[in-house]
């Protein structure tokens, strides 16, 4: 590693990012833990989670429109079903935040929101009638920042620590091929998962810098930012219209 390379990494003191996102996810789990007796239900408006989740319509008890409620599109990535589910989000969410050693914490900050969001709006774009919660999607989204990573510098590490890498960022695709492409009962569920990998992919193409510019870098970024907005656009669109929210499958929702 030449001087050069250690001048361009993270030179922050703590690395913000792992705090803040561990943070605030253990945050809002102990505090409905502890304080809410741990009840996981988000019928009653009364119940602490009942404002966290992303979803467009309230319960079938009025039905009511809730796109107004912005927020949700990104307050669900802080509620968590139970230990499992948040256990093993924080500990995919520890492991591919190492690229907070190499990166400022504001940099996969944005990455990680930006993937939240995608996350949300592809999920209620295949299935308007349902709830979601867990970071997973900023998950999938710093997973696909780390193979952005290893494209954009590939050629300043050594054979063994692109090997690592290599293997590192194979696992979430074939996780995603697995869930997405092989276990079809699962596909709405872990839709959020794959744009949030493609948002964090994306993203990460066009935000990180370089530590060392080469002449593929430009299209690279071009390919992220383009995908980037096409994503934020089609699913941001997908809202509004609802397009799918008349779709035969959907034909036993109460609030159909």
């Amino acid at each position: 590693m030449n001087p050069e390379f250690e001048d361009l990494m993270n030179t922050e003191k703590y690395y913000y990012f792992i705090i803040i996102s561990q943070l605030s996810i253990w945050s809002i789990y102990l505090t409905n833990l502890f304080l809410y007796d741990n009840k996981y239900t988000y019928s009653d408006p009364g119940n602490f989670n009942y404002y966290l989740p992303c979803r467009i319509f309230e319960p079938c008890d009025s039905c009511l429109d809730i796109r107004n409620q912005a927020w949700r599109l990104v307050s669900y990535s802080l509620s968590h079903h139970d230990f499992l589910h948040i256990f093993s989000n924080s500990i995919g969410l520890l492991c591919y935040s190492y690229t907070n050693i190499y990166y400022d914490s504001s940099f996969l900050l944005f990455i990680y929101f930006s993937s939240i969001l995608i996350g949300s709006l592809s999920f209620i774009f295949f299935n308007p009638f349902g709830i979601l919660i867990g970071n997973s999607a900023g998950v999938y989204g710093l997973m696909g920042a780390s193979y952005g990573h290893q494209l954009l510098n590939y050629s300043i590490f050594n054979y063994k620590i692109n090997t690592l890498f290599s293997f590192f960022n194979l696992i979430p695709i074939f996780t995603l091929i697995n869930y997405y492409f092989l276990v079809p009962e699962k596909k709405t569920a872990h839709i959020c998962h794959l744009y949030g990998f493609i948002s964090g992919l994306s993203t990460s193409l066009f935000i990180l810098p370089r530590f060392l510019e080469k002449n593929y870098h430009s299209t690279l970024e071009f390919l992220g930012f383009s995908g980037y907005l096409i994503l934020i656009f089609y699913f941001g669109y997908g809202l509004v219209t609802l397009p799918h929210v008349h779709d035969s499958k959907f034909d036993d929702e109460c609030c159909f």
